[in-house]
Protein backbone atom coordinates (compact mmCIF):
# COMPACT_ATOMS: atom_id res chain seq x y z
CA UNK A 1 0.00 0.00 0.00
CA UNK A 2 1.89 3.14 -1.11
CA UNK A 3 1.34 6.25 1.67
CA UNK A 4 -1.12 8.24 -0.10
CA UNK A 5 -3.53 4.65 0.14
CA UNK A 6 -2.57 3.90 3.55
CA UNK A 7 -3.36 8.26 4.50
CA UNK A 8 -6.86 7.85 2.88
CA UNK A 9 -7.66 4.57 4.41
CA UNK A 10 -6.28 6.06 8.29
CA UNK A 11 -8.78 9.13 7.03
CA UNK A 12 -12.06 6.80 5.68
CA UNK A 13 -11.14 4.16 9.07
CA UNK A 14 -11.59 7.77 11.39
CA UNK A 15 -14.48 8.90 9.56
CA UNK A 16 -16.13 5.59 9.92
CA UNK A 17 -15.68 4.99 13.71
CA UNK A 18 -17.13 8.15 14.35
CA UNK A 19 -20.14 7.81 12.51
CA UNK A 20 -20.49 4.42 13.88
CA UNK A 21 -20.47 5.64 17.19
CA UNK A 22 -22.79 8.54 16.69
CA UNK A 23 -25.09 6.30 14.99
CA UNK A 24 -27.67 6.09 17.45
CA UNK A 25 -27.64 10.19 18.18
CA UNK A 26 -27.77 10.72 14.32
CA UNK A 27 -30.88 8.29 13.55
CA UNK A 28 -32.95 10.04 16.96
CA UNK A 29 -32.17 13.82 15.48
CA UNK A 30 -32.91 12.76 11.68
CA UNK A 31 -35.87 11.25 12.39
CA UNK A 32 -37.70 13.74 14.08
CA UNK A 33 -36.08 16.17 11.30
CA UNK A 34 -37.81 14.31 8.53
CA UNK A 35 -41.04 15.01 9.89
CA UNK A 36 -40.55 18.66 10.71
CA UNK A 37 -42.56 21.01 9.21
CA UNK A 38 -39.81 22.32 6.77
CA UNK A 39 -38.34 18.98 5.40
CA UNK A 40 -41.92 18.53 2.67
CA UNK A 41 -40.50 21.88 1.55
CA UNK A 42 -36.64 21.19 1.41
CA UNK A 43 -37.49 17.82 -0.76
CA UNK A 44 -39.54 19.48 -2.97
CA UNK A 45 -37.29 21.66 -3.96
CA UNK A 46 -34.02 19.24 -3.87
CA UNK A 47 -36.78 17.02 -6.04
CA UNK A 48 -37.79 19.91 -8.47
CA UNK A 49 -34.25 21.27 -9.37
CA UNK A 50 -32.95 17.62 -9.55
CA UNK A 51 -35.61 17.36 -11.90
CA UNK A 52 -36.64 14.39 -10.78
CA UNK A 53 -39.26 11.81 -12.07
CA UNK A 54 -40.98 9.02 -10.73
CA UNK A 55 -39.03 5.85 -12.19
CA UNK A 56 -35.30 8.08 -12.37
CA UNK A 57 -32.15 6.84 -10.31
CA UNK A 58 -30.46 8.79 -7.31
CA UNK A 59 -27.32 8.11 -5.96
CA UNK A 60 -27.79 9.52 -2.22
CA UNK A 61 -24.18 9.41 -1.73
CA UNK A 62 -23.50 10.09 2.27
CA UNK A 63 -26.79 8.56 3.15
CA UNK A 64 -26.72 8.20 7.11
CA UNK A 65 -29.66 6.30 8.49
CA UNK A 66 -31.70 6.84 4.93
CA UNK A 67 -34.32 9.47 6.11
CA UNK A 68 -33.45 11.31 2.22
CA UNK A 69 -33.47 7.73 0.12
CA UNK A 70 -36.02 7.06 2.03
CA UNK A 71 -38.79 10.02 0.68
CA UNK A 72 -36.87 9.44 -3.10
CA UNK A 73 -38.16 5.95 -2.81
CA UNK A 74 -41.51 7.01 -1.11
CA UNK A 75 -41.74 9.30 -4.64
CA UNK A 76 -41.06 6.28 -7.14
CA UNK A 77 -37.35 7.02 -7.67
CA UNK A 78 -34.79 4.30 -8.02
CA UNK A 79 -32.79 4.80 -5.05
CA UNK A 80 -29.26 3.51 -4.64
CA UNK A 81 -27.34 4.98 -1.13
CA UNK A 82 -24.09 4.55 0.80
CA UNK A 83 -22.86 5.22 3.52
CA UNK A 84 -18.80 4.81 4.72
CA UNK A 85 -20.32 3.87 8.35
CA UNK A 86 -22.01 0.27 8.81
CA UNK A 87 -23.99 1.21 11.53
CA UNK A 88 -25.41 3.86 9.27
CA UNK A 89 -26.76 1.28 7.22
CA UNK A 90 -28.32 -0.60 9.35
CA UNK A 91 -29.82 1.64 11.03
CA UNK A 92 -31.26 2.72 7.30
CA UNK A 93 -32.09 -0.76 6.42
CA UNK A 94 -34.22 -1.47 9.10
CA UNK A 95 -36.67 2.07 8.39
CA UNK A 96 -36.58 0.93 5.16
CA UNK A 97 -37.75 -3.30 6.02
CA UNK A 98 -40.39 -1.18 8.40
CA UNK A 99 -41.52 0.71 5.89
CA UNK A 100 -41.54 -1.64 2.84
CA UNK A 101 -39.27 0.43 0.85
CA UNK A 102 -36.57 -0.90 -1.53
CA UNK A 103 -33.52 0.77 -2.02
CA UNK A 104 -29.78 -0.59 -3.12
CA UNK A 105 -27.79 -0.01 0.23
CA UNK A 106 -24.14 0.21 0.39
CA UNK A 107 -21.46 0.47 2.89
CA UNK A 108 -17.98 2.38 1.84
CA UNK A 109 -16.75 5.16 0.20
CA UNK A 110 -18.62 7.75 -1.53
CA UNK A 111 -16.48 7.13 -5.01
CA UNK A 112 -15.75 3.30 -4.55
CA UNK A 113 -19.49 2.56 -3.80
CA UNK A 114 -20.41 3.54 -7.39
CA UNK A 115 -19.99 0.60 -9.88
CA UNK A 116 -18.31 0.71 -13.03
CA UNK A 117 -21.02 1.92 -15.70
CA UNK A 118 -23.87 2.58 -13.48
CA UNK A 119 -25.58 5.94 -14.70
CA UNK A 120 -27.82 8.07 -12.67
CA UNK A 121 -30.23 11.21 -13.33
CA UNK A 122 -28.84 12.76 -10.37
CA UNK A 123 -26.88 12.64 -7.22
CA UNK A 124 -27.60 13.74 -3.85
CA UNK A 125 -25.01 14.10 -1.56
CA UNK A 126 -26.12 16.17 1.44
CA UNK A 127 -23.69 16.85 4.55
CA UNK A 128 -21.40 14.92 3.50
CA UNK A 129 -18.39 16.16 1.06
CA UNK A 130 -16.57 17.89 3.97
CA UNK A 131 -16.03 14.24 5.22
CA UNK A 132 -14.05 12.95 1.25
CA UNK A 133 -10.39 12.42 1.67
CA UNK A 134 -10.21 13.55 -1.98
CA UNK A 135 -13.40 15.93 -3.12
CA UNK A 136 -11.36 16.15 -6.54
CA UNK A 137 -11.64 12.50 -7.47
CA UNK A 138 -15.10 12.01 -5.75
CA UNK A 139 -16.38 14.90 -7.83
CA UNK A 140 -14.86 13.69 -11.40
CA UNK A 141 -16.07 9.48 -10.31
CA UNK A 142 -19.82 11.42 -9.49
CA UNK A 143 -19.59 13.04 -13.16
CA UNK A 144 -18.77 9.64 -14.39
CA UNK A 145 -21.79 8.31 -12.82
CA UNK A 146 -24.44 10.69 -14.23
CA UNK A 147 -26.57 10.35 -17.59
CA UNK A 148 -26.41 13.63 -20.00
CA UNK A 149 -28.16 16.21 -18.41
CA UNK A 150 -28.22 14.55 -15.06
CA UNK A 151 -27.37 17.50 -11.81
CA UNK A 152 -25.95 17.16 -8.49
CA UNK A 153 -26.97 18.64 -5.51
CA UNK A 154 -24.76 19.46 -2.76
CA UNK A 155 -24.95 20.44 0.55
CA UNK A 156 -21.90 21.53 3.02
CA UNK A 157 -21.88 23.55 6.34
CA UNK A 158 -21.06 27.23 5.81
CA UNK A 159 -17.07 28.57 6.42
CA UNK A 160 -18.53 29.62 10.27
CA UNK A 161 -20.91 27.21 10.91
CA UNK A 162 -20.59 25.78 14.39
CA UNK A 163 -20.04 22.51 12.61
CA UNK A 164 -16.44 23.27 11.82
CA UNK A 165 -16.12 24.31 15.10
CA UNK A 166 -12.96 22.16 15.49
CA UNK A 167 -11.63 23.82 12.24
CA UNK A 168 -8.14 25.09 13.93
CA UNK A 169 -7.59 21.41 15.21
CA UNK A 170 -6.48 20.78 11.43
CA UNK A 171 -3.35 22.32 12.02
CA UNK A 172 -2.21 20.25 14.82
CA UNK A 173 -4.08 16.70 12.97
CA UNK A 174 -3.71 16.14 9.45
CA UNK A 175 -6.23 13.12 9.87
CA UNK A 176 -8.96 14.56 11.42
CA UNK A 177 -11.28 13.22 8.83
CA UNK A 178 -13.00 16.21 7.69
CA UNK A 179 -11.96 18.70 5.04
CA UNK A 180 -13.30 21.58 5.76
CA UNK A 181 -13.99 22.85 2.50
CA UNK A 182 -16.17 25.95 2.22
CA UNK A 183 -18.91 26.96 -0.29
CA UNK A 184 -16.71 28.96 -2.00
CA UNK A 185 -14.03 26.52 -2.47
CA UNK A 186 -17.04 23.77 -3.95
CA UNK A 187 -17.78 26.43 -6.11
CA UNK A 188 -14.82 27.23 -7.36
CA UNK A 189 -13.68 23.92 -7.60
CA UNK A 190 -16.71 22.48 -9.49
CA UNK A 191 -16.22 25.44 -12.32
CA UNK A 192 -12.86 24.03 -12.39
CA UNK A 193 -13.99 20.44 -13.12
CA UNK A 194 -16.58 21.42 -15.74
CA UNK A 195 -19.42 22.10 -14.22
CA UNK A 196 -22.09 24.95 -13.77
CA UNK A 197 -23.58 26.07 -10.46
CA UNK A 198 -27.24 26.39 -11.63
CA UNK A 199 -28.77 27.61 -7.91
CA UNK A 200 -27.35 27.68 -4.54
CA UNK A 201 -29.24 29.07 -0.98
CA UNK A 202 -28.52 28.43 2.43
CA UNK A 203 -30.23 25.52 3.89
CA UNK A 204 -31.57 27.55 6.86
CA UNK A 205 -33.49 29.72 4.61
CA UNK A 206 -35.40 27.81 2.64
CA UNK A 207 -37.12 30.82 0.87
CA UNK A 208 -34.10 32.94 -0.01
CA UNK A 209 -33.70 34.36 -3.71
CA UNK A 210 -29.90 35.16 -3.75
CA UNK A 211 -30.33 35.74 -7.70
CA UNK A 212 -29.67 39.18 -7.41
CA UNK A 213 -26.75 38.87 -4.80
CA UNK A 214 -23.22 40.51 -5.53
CA UNK A 215 -20.71 38.49 -5.02
CA UNK A 216 -19.18 40.13 -1.74
CA UNK A 217 -23.26 39.54 -0.43
CA UNK A 218 -23.25 36.47 -1.72
CA UNK A 219 -20.11 35.60 0.10
CA UNK A 220 -21.23 36.59 3.45
CA UNK A 221 -24.38 34.67 3.08
CA UNK A 222 -22.11 31.54 2.30
CA UNK A 223 -20.12 32.52 5.44
CA UNK A 224 -22.81 32.77 7.81
CA UNK A 225 -25.24 30.38 7.22
CA UNK A 226 -25.06 26.79 8.83
CA UNK A 227 -25.76 24.82 6.05
CA UNK A 228 -25.39 25.61 1.88
CA UNK A 229 -26.56 24.32 -0.86
CA UNK A 230 -26.07 24.01 -4.49
CA UNK A 231 -27.03 22.34 -7.72
CA UNK A 232 -24.93 22.29 -10.51
CA UNK A 233 -24.62 20.39 -13.90
CA UNK A 234 -22.15 19.95 -16.37
CA UNK A 235 -21.30 22.48 -19.11
CA UNK A 236 -21.95 21.55 -22.41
Amino acid sequence: MTAHAADRERWLERVRNNWDERSDWWDSMSEENAVAPDRAVDLERIIDRLQLKPSDRVYDAGCGSGQFALAFAERGIEVVAADVSPAMIERARAHAQKRALSVDWRVGDLSDALKRGERFQAIHARMTLQFVPDLSRALQRFESALAPGGRIYTGIPGATSPIYGSAWRRFLDTSLGMNYVTPWDLERLLDHLGWTVLEQWPGDDLAADLSNLSEPDLRIRQTLATTWAMVSARRA
